[in-house]
């Protein structure tokens, strides 16, 4: 599917048709047929599967199962290995349900654009989409634009675990600025005097020690601090762009404590 203004046109999407909906009313005017479906990230989500995955990082699994469905690889190389002596990941669900479980214990984005497979943190240092402005006289191209700010949001996190091998208890805390920040301030900036930051300490969940733990406790430290979210209505024959997620756009025109670089994750 190709869309956009004038030349400029975009591919919104390439996959797999999975459903067909036609209607036939009283008169021709009346017919009508609806289609829908999925990138190919379906092609991943046929079977389940019980499998076992030894001595492997989470990259090295990402990179393996995208290529078998023949798509390229664009994998973040992570860390940690998993020695089997230690621990084994194990494999219950479809292939993508398996690696957006993966990529969520490191603070990663998990999916498929055309014939690319991504594993691989928010890139919040890619070059803004056009900008898009509101109540901004002649130039605005925003219909509408909401804004949530909540305050429970950003949290301190942390982890503690008994070592398998030493039986030490293992800690591990969440660091704040590692990842790039899109406002002017940091999140525990905007605490009252005497307050201290929210604590989230995580529990039912096993790890194969200090480095698994800490970039678990970052990734959700990070998603944590964007803990003011917007939704809103492009104008798009103002805009004259298609907007599209997992990249950031400049928003200007809702006042000084609003305006600036936000995170886009969903488009309709």
């Amino acid at each position: 599917i190709t869309a956009g203004l004038d030349d400029n046109t975009e591919q919104l999407i390439s996959g797999y048709i999975t459903h067909i909906r036609p209607a036939f009313g009283a008169g021709l005017d009346q017919c009508s047929l609806e289609v829908w479906g999925m990138d190919a990230s379906v092609l991943l989500d046929r079977q389940d599967k019980l499998k076992d995955w030894p001595s492997r990082k989470d990259s090295d699994i990402a990179t393996e199962i995208f290529s078998a469905y023949g798509l390229t690889p664009q994998v973040e190389d992570t860390d940690v290995v998993h020695d089997e002596m230690v621990s084994t990941i194990i494999q219950r669900e479809t292939d993508i349900q398996f690696l957006k479980r993966l990529a969520l214990r490191n603070g990663f984005e998990c999916y498929v654009d055309g014939n690319t497979g991504y594993f691989q943190p928010p890139q919040v240092d890619s070059d803004p989409q056009p900008l898009l402005a509101v109540q901004f006289g002649d130039s605005t191209n925003v219909n509408r634009f909401h804004l949530e700010v909540n305050a429970l949001a950003a949290a301190n996190v942390t982890m503690f675990q008994v070592d398998h091998d030493s039986k030490e208890v293992l800690d591990a805390t969440s660091t704040p600025g590692s990842q790039t920040a899109l406002g002017a301030s940091a999140a525990d900036s905007f605490l009252g005097a005497g307050m201290s930051p929210g604590v989230v300490c995580i529990g039912k969940t096993a790890t194969t020690g200090s480095s698994e733990m800490t970039a678990l406790c970052q990734g959700l430290y990070n998603e944590g601090e964007w803990f003011i979210t917007g939704e809103g209505e492009v104008a798009a024959n103002q805009y004259g762009n298609v907007l599209k997620p997992r990249a950031p756009v400049t928003i200007k025109g809702i006042g000084e404590t609003y305006s600036g670089v936000y995170y886009v994750t969903h488009v309709t």
